[in-house]
């Protein structure tokens, strides 16, 4: 609740840039179904802890972060 008083509080001394709505909502629509689709992961197939899997992984995981 407090951090919305203090938000509401301090709109009049920095305005909004709402330009930037479209785009963020844009990213925040691809982090959400990334999250959607790992949450739907079944957790007892997943592979064996190894180098080799942590390997691939940090691999698939660089590849989302540069996605853009």
């Amino acid at each position: 609740m407090a951090v919305w008083v203090a938000i509401l509080l301090h709109i009049p001394m920095r305005r909004p840039k709402w330009h930037l709505i479209p785009g963020a909502v844009k990213g925040a629509i691809f982090l959400l179904s990334l999250v959607l689709a790992a949450s739907m992961m079944p957790v007892d197939e997943l592979p064996a802890a190894s180098w080799q899997t942590a390997f691939a992984l940090g691999f698939v995981s660089a590849v989302f972060d540069n996605i853009r």
